[in-house]
């Protein structure tokens, strides 16, 4: 099969599938507003210094690429930017795939952004959504609801898997691990608040914070405010084998994003047994079941979250209970493999129905 991907490459996520077609000896292309490098064939799509402008100017030249690579289907990621740019092109058999902020939610966006989101799953031979409760947002921009699939990131459970032996030393403070990267939206603030409490109530922990972003300095600074900067590590961004040994490591893992399409840290975190605390937000509420097998705090409440922490350090017993449900949950749910797979599936479908309403 020949697949042209259309999407960041720059963004694991994207990586991901594209090194799973090539792995499955798929003939390649990725077009990309952003420079990097994959195991595919990769043009660069021109922005002439004009930022999310240049996305009109992308058209033509992805249809050139598509002129010469002959790809027997489009799957283009993120709605508002290339799902909008391939369906502007008007390519054909086109997949597009919302991954979150671009189409959740779709009453604060703005108008251009809905007219992007709406444009892409209209003009889409089939629209994939990262997580069940995306639907509803995809069918009110005008999805049809018998060309809408929920397809998840996946977690690669070869690789994030849960150590072995005891789950943490008696003797050492417990281990706090956030994974989400420093932007507004993930409100790692609200965690650096939390902890702020422990120390206040005179709570020993340990926390490491794994990412980047433009909230790296402001967390800093808070951090060092608030007193508990040497119990935080920021150790920036990292690469998946680093993060899993990380998780593996932590007794607790928090989520703290106000807002979620697939929260795949969160089923990392799960695989590796670490248990989970996390924003009460519909992207959480599917993985984590309130004092069975996690404990879920409401955005930006750092009081909470403080609470939250406190019951998981002083509840091993439900932190093992916790642990062995997850892994069994995952194991059925978010499988890498088992995705890639079934989005195989739905590639050869979107072709044979193209095929079909062609030769009707």
């Amino acid at each position: 099969m020949r697949i042209l991907y259309a999407g960041n490459i720059q963004s694991v996520h994207l990586r991901r599938w594209v090194d799973a077609a090539v792995g499955a000896g798929d003939e390649v292309a990725v077009c990309s507003f952003e420079a990097g490098s994959c195991a595919a064939r990769l043009d660069v799509l021109r922005t002439f210094g004009l930022g999310r402008a240049a996305y009109l100017l992308g058209v033509p030249q992805l249809k050139r690429v598509v002129r010469q690579f002959r790809p027997d289907i489009v799957h283009a990621h993120y709605l508002t930017s290339y799902g909008a740019v391939a369906a502007l092109a008007n390519l054909h058999p086109l997949l597009v795939t919302a991954w979150g902020s671009d189409l959740l939610p779709v009453s604060s966006t703005s108008a251009v952004h809905r007219w992007a989101a709406r444009l892409a799953v209209q003009s889409a031979d089939l629209v994939t959504v990262v997580a069940d409760h995306m639907k509803v947002s995809a069918v009110t921009l005008g999805a049809n609801p018998d060309r809408l699939e929920t397809v998840g990131f996946g977690t690669d459970l070869r690789l994030f898997r849960p150590r072995s032996g005891p789950l943490s030393p008696a003797h050492r403070a417990p281990m706090v691990i956030c994974t989400r990267n420093f932007h507004d939206v993930y409100r790692v603030d609200t965690l650096i608040a939390a902890l702020g409490y422990l120390r206040q109530e005179g709570r020993p922990f340990d926390c490491r914070l794994i990412g980047d972003g433009p909230r790296k300095r402001p967390l800093q600074t808070a951090a060092r405010r608030s007193g508990v900067a040497p119990a935080v590590t920021f150790l920036g961004p990292r690469r998946p084998s680093e993060i899993a040994s990380e998780l593996a490591a932590a007794d607790v893992f928090v989520s703290p994003a106000i807002s979620d399409g697939a929260n795949v840290s969160l089923t990392e975190a799960l695989a590796c047994g670490a248990f989970p605390i996390a924003t009460d937000i519909p992207a959480n509420r599917q993985w984590i079941e309130p004092g069975v097998t996690g404990l879920l705090f409401p955005p930006g409440d750092a009081r909470a979250l403080a609470r939250a922490l406190v019951t998981a350090f002083d509840s091993p017993d439900l932190r093992a209970r916790a642990r062995q449900k997850n892994l069994e949950v995952v194991g059925q749910r978010a499988n890498w493999e088992r995705q890639v797979a079934q989005m195989r599936g739905l590639y050869c479908r979107t072709l044979d129905a193209r095929s079909g309403r062609m030769a009707g």
